[in-house]
């Protein structure tokens, strides 16, 4: 019972703080020097995006941020990789976490997992020439250091998108790119207080219902350089 009022105490304070939390921890890195640019992509699931950034960060030579991310973070934690993915871009729940914190071993504090996801993209940013996937990672970096890029496009193509490219039916493509859409956009919500669809966070927005994912990574990349130059 004592264990279960500590939980419920320490969950309490956090919800009054949550909105505050991205601003707290970035607060801790408010020193970092970015020695070389970056690139950030944001993407709607089924819109090609996390093939963009790939193919972007290989002909840059840069190195590229999407599941290297949960290896870092698992070794900061001290965590598996495995449990981490059920963190990982997802809206935080309290009574979910409540329940977890009592009876799971394996829990993962989304707050642990959040402090190091933030330290993990400073960290790397500081060092520059990646390209992150996701996570918020551009309301993590500066704006004026690196380019933000945001893939979009419509509902039936990314549904299309998944039919074809992940060998799901329909019905069940529906599901998951409404599934995935809707835990990044309440991560990022939960976690920056931000709506990840709005544009003005972003140097660039790519719709890809006309363009061809090689035609999008050369978009981005003549973006990046015309910001660099700048």
């Amino acid at each position: 019972m004592a264990k279960i009022n500590n939980v419920l105490e320490t969950l309490a304070a956090r919800n009054i703080i949550k909105s505050n939390i991205s601003s707290k921890l970035l607060s801790q890195y408010g020193h970092v020097v970015y020695n070389h640019p970056f690139i950030t992509i944001s993407r709607d699931a089924g819109s090609g995006g996390r093939l963009i950034a790939k193919k972007v960060a290989q002909k840059l030579k840069f190195d590229f941020y999407d599941d290297k991310l949960l290896d870092e973070i698992a070794h900061i934690t001290k965590t598996k990789k495995y449990y981490l993915k059920a963190v990982d871009e997802k809206k935080n729940n309290l009574f979910k976490d409540l329940i977890n914190s009592v009876i799971n071993v394996n829990y993962v504090d989304p707050y642990v997992y959040q402090e190091s996801l933030i330290k993990v993209i400073v960290e790397r940013a500081e060092k520059g020439k990646v390209v992150f996937l996701g996570r918020g990672a551009n309301f993590i970096t500066p704006r004026d250091k690196g380019l933000h890029v945001r893939v979009t496009a419509p509902f039936y193509v990314r549904v299309q998108n998944t039919i074809k490219f992940e060998g799901f039916d329909r019905k069940q493509a529906i599901e998951l790119v409404s599934k995935l859409d809707y835990h990044r956009s309440q991560f990022v919500r939960s976690v920056f207080g931000r709506d990840i669809r709005r544009a003005r966070y972003y140097d660039l927005v790519i719709n890809t219902e006309m363009l061809s994912i090689d035609a999008a990574v050369e978009i981005v990349i003549k973006a990046y350089k015309e910001k660099i130059k700048k």
